[in-house]
């Protein structure tokens, strides 16, 4: 969802763009700030999960990012919009900084490579469907159905991952953190 979303949305600017009366160059932060609030973060979140597990880790992440995607569907302006990206941008580091190491911790050793393909064919799919599923979208229903279709899609996924993501906690080495980095 999280590699999807970015797609979908570069595709709405344009409408979104239009609909708010601002220049591109403003409607553009609805990606970067979202894109820069991955990068900027994920490493922390990684880290974080010694810390605090990745089981809960990426439930976390998962509905900040399903509760922020309803905000970015509900947005009135531009600024709000942007907000809400950058809080979707948290909870998709948080599941994106962890998602191999929870392959890692679950599947066997002998299944790894099979497994850590899938993860890589579906972020590949995301990257594919989601400019025509962004069209698709917002020339049928409306740009604020390219959020609103992260909810039910997050909410199967968060009862999921209650019910059988159960990652054994693995204790982080003493924490010797880079605050200046």
């Amino acid at each position: 969802m999280a590699v999807l979303d970015n797609n979908i949305v570069a595709i709405a600017l344009p409408t979104i763009t239009a609909v708010f009366g601002v220049p591109l160059g403003l409607s553009q932060w609805i990606a970067t700030a979202y894109m820069m609030t991955i990068v900027a973060t994920v490493l922390i979140f990684g880290t974080l999960a010694g810390r605090i597990g990745v089981s809960r880790l990426f439930i976390v992440g998962l509905a900040v990012f399903v509760i922020s995607s309803f905000a970015c569907g509900l947005s009135g302006s531009l600024p709000f919009l942007v907000a809400a990206r950058i809080v979707q941008g948290l909870g998709a580091a948080m599941m994106m900084s962890i998602s191999m190491a929870i392959i890692m911790q679950v599947f066997p050793a002998d299944e790894r490579g099979r497994a850590m393909g899938y993860i890589t064919a579906t972020v590949a799919l995301g990257l594919i469907i989601g400019p025509a599923l962004g069209g698709i979208i917002v020339d049928s229903l409306g740009w604020p159905f390219i959020f609103f279709v992260n909810i039910p899609i997050g909410c199967a996924l968060l009862v999921l991952a209650f019910r059988y993501l159960r990652v054994p906690a693995v204790q982080a080495g003493p924490s010797s953190a880079d605050y200046p980095g």
